[in-house]
């Protein structure tokens, strides 16, 4: 992720001209189409006409347009660095789920930074198939860009490539207004003429004349007259009407500058006033040049030791870039407070995720955003894969008078959030929808940060490796970024005592964190007597609901749906339903089964299921055979006995309901 942009670059702040309205009108109609019209956009132009400004304003106004897109800039360099570190499959996933791409500088790059072309083309022509706009900058067209790659270079001028030109008279003008009156102060249209008229192919100098003209128009007591103007600007006294204006230089101090401030001849002779003013102009010029030439060594000086570091200062270099700032000291300062809130994340990712260490973000105080998204995948690493059944969802679950204490605390725990009952422990035997609740509740329990979801069994494998590989404690600090815990078959951790440990150091977490957590057990509390007395106390503080045996109420409800979920007719017999909800039946999965003879019988009659059947099937001697109990899905993956993992405690990830019936039918 990009650093935020800067708000100042705005359209409404870029003065549009003849030269830059081609670039301007396309900028602007990449930012609010919602498909792109020129894909992708190449701005060209030299060195300070407003080739940034404007790709920052299209960023600007893309999340004007739509407030949830996502928008990335980037320095061409930046941009093949963040490469250098994906695949070409993780490269394309990770720039596809970008709107909108915002490239800047491109340039040919020394081979220290080249990426192989083929994988740029990959990321950028899969961002066109997508329909996904980007927008590039550049002093040289696409074409002249052999150092990137010549496959790069045709796709990228595959699109609309606008040119910036330098500024014409009617331009400077504009640009000499706007930047006076946001700055308060007021000149003359003849000291406006004058500035504007003079030669400048840059806007970034141009814009830097009209910033001392300012300072010094703050400092003097009377106005400012064209001929001072344009001696403040170009350091040059005018004694020939004649001659051709000299070229604008730039400030004292200014990297890039192209020629030096230039004096005016010691012999030749001037006015009184000319004198005068020469000798203030004098004083203010040297002033300025000191004090840009301190704040420049600072942040050279601050560059130089940062790098030694291993940091980037690509945002230094920038600043340096600038005439005069208005407050570098400020600048330096946040850029300090960025790396040293990233050298604390580096720190925290490293501990967590070793194999993150040489992440590119990590040395990069304008990649924090970067940063942040990659601690938090190295807080959850490991943990992704335990994931509920998204088909079962509590509000699809059966709701009665006697399970719904249960219902309404696990309900109650998410939407307060206030820790009163946390954890949560579902006793119940074999069979009575515990496993079934664990994972509706986990799908209700939505969250950001994402909810674990996982067996016992499961639990203690994953802590079994990692104390073969000396990291419980940076396994289970994992869970405190996690939004929720549901733990199935707690009492399988009767023989595992690290796992307990483990647990009680989650739990503990969790607990002081409000973070919603649900267990299950086949066994009471009372009876865990392999447990940890720590972590007996620990779940003896949160809520217990045993779930009971299935009753006339729920029996019932459970078989009109089974029958109404096999019937095609729309008409399910309220007696054969009350018949079978009044046979006693120990769990779920026995109710299941009697439902499932009664309906194969039917099926290989070829009649409706009734009631004389049912009690064929059910009461005779000579019934079809045993009861299968192979219908349940009541849990996960986890418990085995010998080696085999038992049928009952499996849950597969069915689409739809009504196929659930089906194989629980065949």
């Amino acid at each position: 992720m990009s650093p935020p942009l800067n708000p100042a670059l705005a359209f409404s702040t870029f003065v549009v001209g003849v030269p830059n309205q081609l670039a301007f009108s396309a900028a602007r109609a990449a930012a609010d189409s919602p498909r792109p019209p020129f894909n992708p956009l190449f701005l060209v132009g030299a060195q300070g006409q407003g080739k940034t400004h404007l790709l920052q304003a299209t960023g600007a106004q893309r999340l004007h347009v739509d407030a949830t897109a996502i928008v990335e800039y980037l320095t061409w360099r930046e941009f093949l660095a963040k490469l250098k570190h994906l695949s070409r499959e993780h490269a394309v996933a990770e720039f596809n789920r970008v709107d909108l791409l915002l490239l800047d500088d491109l340039e040919p790059v020394g081979n220290a930074e080249v990426v192989e072309h083929s994988l740029v083309v990959a990321v950028l022509a899969s961002r066109f198939d997508s329909g996904l706009q980007t927008v590039c900058a550049g002093e040289m067209p696409p074409a002249d860009l052999s150092g990137a790659g010549e496959a790069v270079s045709q796709f990228l001028s595959g699109g609309l490539v606008a040119e910036i030109g330098p500024p014409d008279d009617a331009l400077r003008e504009e640009l000499v207004r706007r930047r006076a009156s946001a700055a308060g102060v007021s000149f003359s249209s003849s000291v406006i003429d004058a500035v504007a008229g003079l030669p400048c192919d840059s806007v970034r100098e141009l814009l830097g004349a009209v910033s001392r003209l300012i300072a010094f128009q703050e400092v003097s007591p009377v106005p400012l007259d064209p001929a001072q103007a344009r001696i403040l600007v170009t350091g040059v006294m005018e004694s020939d009407p004649m001659t051709p204006p000299p070229q604008m230089v730039v400030a004292a101090g200014d990297a890039g500058a192209r020629a030096p401030l230039a004096t005016a001849d010691p012999n030749e002779t001037n006015s009184g006033n000319q004198d005068e003013f020469g000798s203030f102009l004098s004083e203010v010029v040297a002033g300025v040049s000191q004090q840009v030439d301190r704040w420049r060594s600072r942040v050279a000086d601050a560059i130089l030791a940062w790098e030694a570091e291993g940091i980037h200062t690509a945002r230094l270099h920038a600043l340096l870039d600038q005439e005069l700032p208005a407050q570098p000291e400020a600048v330096l300062e946040r850029f300090e407070d960025d790396v040293n809130r990233l050298r604390a994340l580096a720190a925290e990712i490293v501990s967590l995720a070793p194999d993150l260490a040489d992440h590119e973000s990590l040395r990069d105080p304008d990649q924090l955003v970067l940063a942040e998204r990659l601690l938090e995948e190295a807080r959850t690493q490991g943990l992704r894969g335990f994931i509920p059944n998204a088909s079962l969802l509590l509000t699809d679950l059966i709701e009665v008078t006697s399970n719904r204490a249960a219902f309404t605390a696990l309900r109650e725990a998410w939407d307060t959030r206030d820790g009163s009952a946390n954890p949560i422990i579902l006793v119940g035997d074999s069979g009575t929808g515990k496993t079934h609740l664990l994972h509706g509740m986990a799908n209700h329990m939505s969250s950001e940060r994402g909810v674990v979801c996982l067996s016992a069994g499961r639990f203690c494998s994953a802590i079994a490796e990692a104390e073969h590989e000396g990291r419980v404690g940076e396994w289970t600090r994992r869970f405190e970024w996690a939004g929720g815990l549901c733990l199935d078959d707690l009492h399988l951790m009767a023989d595992h005592p690290v796992a307990q440990s483990a647990l009680v150091d989650i739990l503990d977490r969790l607990v002081e964190a409000k973070v919603p957590v649900v267990l299950t057990s086949l066994v009471p509390l009372t009876a865990l007597a392999e447990f940890s007395p720590q972590l007996l106390t620990r779940m003896a503080g949160g809520l217990v609901i045993d779930l009971p045996r299935p009753d006339r109420e729920f029996r019932l409800a459970l078989i009109l749906r089974l029958l109404e979920m096999a019937d095609t007719t729309g008409m399910v017999d309220p007696g054969l339903a009350d018949y079978l909800a009044g046979r006693e039946a120990s769990s779920i999965r026995e109710v299941q089964g009697a439902v499932k003879r009664v309906l194969r019988a039917s099926g290989r009659q070829g009649t409706a299921p009734t009631i004389t059947l049912a009690k064929q099937v059910l009461e005779s001697e000579h019934g079809p055979g045993p009861r299968s109990w192979s219908v349940a899905h009541a849990g996960v993956l986890g418990p085995t006995v010998g080696g085999t993992r038992l049928r009952e405690k499996m849950i597969d990830a069915w689409p739809d309901v009504r196929d659930l019936l089906n194989e629980t039918l065949d």
